[in-house]
């Protein structure tokens, strides 16, 4: 049951170990859609991750050297019009550290979203 579970394309579903914690696990499907968001942002572009239950999109201004940046992050559900929205004040640091607060923050918004 579990595995026609999992290998069913129309559902959100993945294998679970009783003895892993769940709480920052993030799905195959979102990690590569997360991927394209923040190599988008790295960029400078605004980026989009659409869901089943309604988008996240992002927005950002890169921080520099003398300059702190930010990140608007805002989510809409197309069912009942709920939304939520979010600022974060970026500093500067490297690619790496930078690809990871963008990688937490969008996660954090899907995840709120898919509730």
């Amino acid at each position: 049951l579990v595995g026609d579970l999992v290998e069913d394309d129309r559902l959100e579903a993945w294998r679970a170990d009783p003895a892993e914690s769940h709480h920052m696990r993030t799905p195959a499907w979102l990690t590569g859609v997360l991927d394209d968001a923040v190599a988008l942002l790295q960029a400078g572009q605004p980026a989009r991750v659409e869901t089943s239950q309604g988008t996240v999109t992002a927005r950002i201004r890169r921080p520099r050297r003398l300059r702190r940046g930010d990140l608007w992050i805002s989510s809409a559900s197309p069912d009942d019009g709920r939304g939520a929205s979010s600022w974060t004040s970026l500093s500067h640091c490297t690619d790496e550290a930078f690809d990871e607060v963008l990688r937490h923050q969008l996660t954090w918004a899907v995840r709120d979203l898919l509730g």
